[in-house]
């Protein structure tokens, strides 16, 4: 919600991504602050309940997106290097974050 309010208001017209700090504000304050809030009500208790099988899935699925998002990109660089040819703002890994976190979130 950090990030799609914003762009919603942004993408209609009711705040001017040149002179407002928005996404400023929203990424350097409200994305934080949702995250402590978040990792505030996660029931540990409830998670260890859930048995070795789980946390063994868990752990495995976190391993291969670690994993998984930097050997993309190598496969990717021997087929197409132009593709992964940027720098700077331009660079590919940036979006890599974008790319990995959205079959995780629920």
């Amino acid at each position: 919600m950090c990030y799609l309010l914003p762009g919603i208001m942004t993408s209609v017209g009711l705040i001017s991504d040149e002179t407002s700090n928005l996404y400023f504000m929203a990424s350097r304050y409200l994305l934080p602050a949702a995250l402590v809030l978040m990792t505030l009500s996660i029931d540990l208790k409830g998670i260890t309940n859930l048995g070795p099988k789980a946390l063994i899935m868990f752990f495995t699925g976190s391993a291969g997106i670690i994993i998984g998002g930097p050997l993309a990109i190598l496969i990717i660089s021997i087929f197409s290097p132009e593709t992964v040819g940027g720098s700077g703002p331009d660079a590919i890994w940036r979006g890599l974050s974008t790319i990995v976190a959205a079959p995780t979130v629920k």
